[in-house]
C-alpha cells in the first residue's frame, strides 16, 4: 500500500507512482491505523487510517489501534492512552479547574544538558494549574509512587522557569484494584477509572483534598 503524504490518502497500490489527486510521489505506508471496537463494521472490514491524527474511528468513535505491516502494534498501551485521552479535559472542568491546553506524552528536558528528565502521558494546562496525569494498563502501588516523583521533577523544572502554577496529580488505569486506588487517592491524586470507551474519576472519599506542588 501506498499513500500520497501530503494529501494523507493511502490507497494507492504498490504499482502506482504518484497522487491522482495533487500529483505528488507516493510513500509506501508502513504504519496505519485501525479501529479497536471489534463489533464496528470498520473493524469487521479491515478498513485503515492512514493519518497520525486518526486517533478515533470515524464511524463508531472508538480509538485506533497502530497498526505497522499489517501488524497490531503496542495494542493495548496505545488504547489505554487513546481512550483517555477521550474528553479527559472536560473530567477536570466538571471539578472545577478551567484546563484550556491538552498535551500528549510531554517531554520535560534539563535546560542545561537538554536530557529528558521527565515524560508525562497527559498533561492538562491554564494559568493557574498544570494536571498531570499517568496512564496504565493495569495500576500499581508502585506507579502511584513513581508518578508523584515525576511531578516532584517537573515541579523543580517549574521552579527554575518561575513557573508559579500549581501541579496537581492524577492517574488512570483499565485494571485499579480496590487498595490501590484508595492508596492514589490518599496520596493526593485522581484516579481515572475506564468507563465504556472514556474515563471518568472515581469516587472521591469523604474530606479528600488533591495534593498540590
Amino acid at each position: 500500500m501506498k499513500r500520497c503524504e501530503k494529501c494523507e490518502y493511502g490507497c494507492y497500490e504498490k504499482d502506482d507512482v504518484y497522487c491522482a489527486i495533487c500529483g505528488r510521489m507516493l510513500e509506501d505506508v508502513t504504519t496505519s491505523y485501525i479501529c479497536s471496537n471489534e463489533n464496528c463494521d470498520k473493524h469487521i472490514q479491515g478498513d485503515e487510517y492512514y493519518s497520525v491524527f486518526n486517533n478515533f474511528c470515524s464511524l463508531c468513535g472508538s480509538p485506533t489501534l497502530e497498526m505497522r505491516n499489517g501488524e497490531v502494534i503496542n495494542s493495548v498501551e496505545r488504547f489505554m492512552e487513546r481512550l483517555f485521552l477521550t474528553g479527559v479535559d472536560n473530567l477536570f472542568d466538571e471539578l472545577g479547574y478551567s484546563t484550556t491546553t491538552q498535551g500528549q506524552n510531554v517531554k520535560f528536558a534539563d535546560i542545561t544538558s537538554g536530557k529528558v528528565i521527565a515524560t508525562v502521558d497527559f498533561l492538562l494546562e491554564d494559568s493557574e494549574y498544570a494536571i498531570a496525569v499517568d496512564v496504565n494498563v493495569d495500576l500499581e502501588m508502585v506507579d502511584i509512587d513513581n508518578h508523584i516523583d515525576r511531578i516532584a521533577v517537573i515541579r523543580n523544572y517549574f521552579d527554575k522557569r518561575g513557573d508559579k502554577r500549581i501541579l496537581i496529580g492524577a492517574v488512570a488505569g483499565g485494571i485499579i484494584h480496590d487498595n490501590v486506588l484508595k492508596y492514589a487517592q490518599k496520596q493526593g491524586l485522581y484516579v481515572i477509572t475506564q468507563s465504556g470507551v472514556s474515563g471518568v474519576i472515581a469516587d472521591l472519599p469523604e474530606g479528600f483534598k488533591p495534593r498540590e506542588w
